[in-house]
C-alpha cells in the first residue's frame, strides 16, 4: 500500500492510524514529540512531513503501541 505514495501521504496515514490505535488526541501526540498540535495537524493533512528524529520516535510508538497508556492527559510508553 505504502509503495506508490510520496513520503507525506506516508506519514499522512502512518500518523493518524497510530494516534487512533494508542487512543491520543492530536494534542497528546504533539506534546510527547514535543511539537505543537499544528504541526500533527499538518502532518496528518500530508501538508508537512516530521523532521527524522520526530520520524524515530513515531516509529517507537508504533513498535511500543500496545505499552502506550494516558496518564494524568499525558503519553507514556510503559518499560522502555
Amino acid at each position: 500500500m505504502y509503495q506508490r505514495m510520496t513520503k507525506k501521504e506516508v506519514t499522512k496515514i502512518r500518523t493518524k492510524e497510530l494516534r487512533k490505535k494508542i487512543g491520543v488526541t492530536q494534542a497528546q501526540l504533539a506534546h510527547y514529540l514535543g511539537v505543537s498540535t499544528a504541526t500533527i495537524k499538518s502532518w496528518e493533512g500530508g501538508v508537512s512531513k516530521p523532521t527524522e528524529k520526530n520520524r524515530q520516535k513515531i516509529e517507537h510508538l508504533e513498535q511500543h503501541e500496545g505499552k502506550c497508556v494516558i496518564r494524568r492527559g499525558v503519553l507514556i510508553i510503559l518499560g522502555t
